[in-house]
């Protein structure tokens, strides 16, 4: 695995296949500017997944997000080093052996967000009980 990528294969960056997925076309598209509501129709995926997905990837900088006409219209970033490891990340991809490597290392990046996900949750679950209880 390539290290200069493997740090965007964490929780909270491309941390499901649908966020990898979105990268890739906005990869093999560079000049693509759209909206969640255009890309899922494009893709047949859920559009809150998407517009969810699309709005982690502008958090993290991998997009920019504007809003023209009252939408919010997602590019890729013109951040350099973002771009340069995703262009790193886009040539592994088309090798199946990397592929499969690529997709095990979001598959475990997901897995380790809904362990944190669980954490947070049960820790205000219990900040709630002991503020009862006080």
């Amino acid at each position: 695995m390539n290290a200069s990528y493997e740090q965007l294969l964490a929780p909270r960056l491309l941390d499901s296949r649908l966020k990898l997925h979105l990268i890739l076309q906005f990869l093999i598209h560079p000049q693509l500017a759209t909206t969640a509501a255009a890309i899922s129709e494009r893709l047949h995926e859920n559009p809150w997944a998407i517009a969810d997905a699309l709005a982690e990837l502008a958090e993290c900088q991998m997009l920019t997000c504007t809003v023209q006409q009252g939408k919010l219209v997602y590019r890729l970033s013109a951040d350099l080093l973002h771009r340069a490891r995703l262009e790193r990340l886009f040539e592994d991809f088309n090798d199946p052996l990397k592929r499969d490597q690529i997709h095990a290392y979001v598959h475990e990046a997901n897995r380790e967000r809904q362990y944190y996900t669980l954490i947070a949750g049960e820790e205000r679950a219990v900040g709630q009980y002991v503020a009862l209880v006080a």
